[in-house]
């Protein structure tokens, strides 16, 4: 049946599944290792301050501020660490990237991590880490209140041969790209209850231009215009 909503892209999709959010008391890590690098940053800079002025006064920075340097040294190390430290770790992963980095008990490294603090911010997903294969899937069934009970949507989503991702990834540059190329589609053809999948397939040999369309044992060749007019799921 034709849906009722108008029909959308991948990239709409993307776009709406990646764009921020306003929350109210957020547990935050990363807000409370940023306070702590502000504050490491003025200390350092006080500390270079004191030890340069007691160089100047004795001529020698060993004559008088050995107590100094080492606690220059010491905030520098955590500066370091916080700053190489991976939030998303598990804790016994960064007990040993703590005890290699700073060589420190393990049972310690817990502490290195300031509390999280609580507040409003901003909430978006996005990829951090592109895998070599890429796979979308798109939720049509839902739960229908004005029925009480689960329907299947039939909005169209035109998808593309190639994709760039780069838009939604953490890390990319501005006019960098991440793309990837469509190689199968999976359909579901039936209700919210029951129904049948078929698979496209991209003819990996010969001609690539050439798709099939696999349905349990029967495999037929059929057109890109076909394909892309399929309901992807």
């Amino acid at each position: 049946p034709a849906s009722p909503l108008p029909a959308c892209s991948l990239y709409d999709c993307l776009r709406d599944f990646s764009k921020s959010e306003r929350l109210q008391d957020v547990e935050c890590q990363s807000c409370s290792v940023g306070v702590e690098l502000s504050s490491l940053e003025d200390e350092i800079i006080l500390l270079k301050g004191a030890i340069d002025s007691v160089a100047r006064r004795s001529g020698k920075v060993k004559s008088g501020a050995e107590g100094l340097v080492r606690e220059l040294r010491g905030l520098e190390t955590r500066r370091l660490f916080l700053q190489s430290a991976d939030l998303d770790q598990d804790d016994n992963t960064r007990k040993c990237q703590v005890q290699g980095f700073l060589g420190i008990e393990t049972e310690e490294s817990n502490a290195l991590l300031p509390p999280p603090t609580r507040g409003p911010a901003k909430k978006c997903i996005i990829i951090s880490r592109p895998p070599a294969v890429l796979c979308f899937h798109i939720q049509r069934r839902y739960y229908d209140a004005a029925t009480d009970r689960m329907v299947k949507s039939a909005q169209f989503v035109a998808f593309p041969l190639i994709i760039d991702i780069a838009p939604f990834c953490a890390y990319s540059f501005k006019d960098s790209s991440m793309t990837y190329k469509l190689m199968s589609i999976i359909e579901h053809r039936g209700s919210a209850h029951g129904g049948h999948y078929v698979t496209y397939r991209r003819n990996r040999s010969g001609d690539t231009s050439s798709w099939f369309i696999v349905s349990d044992d029967n495999v037929t060749a059929i057109s890109w215009d076909e394909v892309r007019r399929s309901q992807a799921y």
